[in-house]
């Protein structure tokens, strides 16, 4: 994560690929070098979402980490991951 550059705004792309952690709390990443995160139990005066750049080709290197290690469950235009246990 120290790659990681906060940004202020997000990717004008549909996310690439969706990283369910818990309940209220995803990490969404775009093919265009930028990531965000949503936390849903932000209280009214926090923001709800932050806006990353990352290194280039981190949405492929997690999908394809997810594909061969965790599964993978298609919601619309986005992969939403669930990783394996053991």
């Amino acid at each position: 994560m120290d790659a990681w550059k906060k940004v202020n705004s997000s990717s004008k792309e549909s996310p690439s690929i969706s990283i369910h952690l818990f309940e209220q709390y995803n990490i969404y990443l775009y093919y265009d070098g930028m990531a965000s995160i949503y936390y849903g139990y932000a209280g009214l005066l926090e923001n709800k979402e932050a806006f990353y750049s990352v290194p280039e080709g981190t949405a492929e290197t997690v999908q394809e980490y997810v594909a061969r290690y965790g599964t993978v469950t298609k919601h619309g235009v986005n992969s939403s991951t669930f990783a394996k246990e053991g």
